[in-house]
């Protein structure tokens, strides 16, 4: 049984593809689950640098900002709690000035916290902070109020794979520690899962030829209104998750597949 998670995140889509244990319950009909939070702890996983991106994607869109602070000599925390404390202060006080402008929406921020170089060296720098918020403040007064170095904000730009480089950047930056936290108000996404929208012959088929963009197109569109286009197909290879006849031997295609869309009017 090829069990199907589809996560939609706005204007972009994700379909997890699987081998279902002969252990786990089949479910009828596709149905909404809740997931526990694969967290924060560690963002070398593959399930956390995946909740990220979503989370991002959930939550953000056109019009908010993405916000890279540092810190000035006169200002530098000694540790990391002082880092975070100050990170508080600052995120206390955007949020005064967001309910004197915007009494009756929320307002949302995720961080991550670095003390690594952005080039991909791993070299230890001066601690510094990359954020998304919610867009309506104006940028100067956001930069502003941050008095403990320099700051900038800029507007999240999308493409057909959403915010992905930023997501990435930021999770490259976290270097795998429990370096992030994002408001109580973000939504978190959960999946609608599927034990009978793909057949064996689908999966044989897409791991043939992982790049005919016109079959996955028509099997991610079907009984759907609205449209979806592909921008990434993955197979990865793990020896838990099993396609091929035979499964309880543990024999066979140790595949599973990650299909990204976007809607075809993501940028309107």
């Amino acid at each position: 049984m090829i069990r199907v998670k589809t996560y939609e995140t706005g204007k972009y889509m994700e379909k997890e593809m699987f081998n279902l244990s002969p252990h786990k319950k089949v479910f009828d009909r596709a149905r909404k689950i809740k997931e526990s939070t694969p967290a924060q702890k560690n963002l070398n996983d593959k399930k956390s640098k995946r909740q990220f991106r979503r989370i991002l994607h959930k939550n953000f869109g056109i019009g908010d900002l993405a916000l890279h602070l540092t810190f000035d000599d006169d200002n530098l925390p000694e540790t990391e709690e002082d880092a975070l404390r100050l990170i508080g202060n600052y995120i206390r006080v955007l949020r005064r000035l967001w309910n004197k402008s915007f009494p009756d929406k929320p307002f949302k921020y995720i961080y991550v916290y670095s003390d690594i170089a952005g080039d991909g060296s791993g070299e230890v720098v001066r601690k510094h902070f990359h954020m998304v918020i919610s867009g309506g403040l104006a940028r100067d007064l956001i930069e502003d109020r941050w008095k403990y170095g320099y700051a900038n904000a800029d507007r999240l730009r999308f493409t057909e794979t959403g915010i992905e480089q930023l997501a990435n950047y930021m999770i490259s930056q976290a270097c795998g520690k429990r370096r992030w936290k994002g408001s109580n108000n973000l939504v978190k996404p959960e999946p609608v899962v599927s034990d009978k929208a793909v057949s064996r012959a689908d999966i044989e088929k897409i791991r043939r030829n992982p790049d005919d963009t016109e079959f996955i197109e028509r099997l991610i569109n079907k009984g759907r209104k609205d449209k979806w286009i592909l921008t990434k197909c993955e197979i990865t290879f793990d020896g838990r998750e099993l396609f091929g006849s035979d499964i309880d031997t543990g024999e066979g295609m140790g595949i599973a597949i990650l299909i990204r869309a976007r809607r075809a009017d993501w940028n309107k």
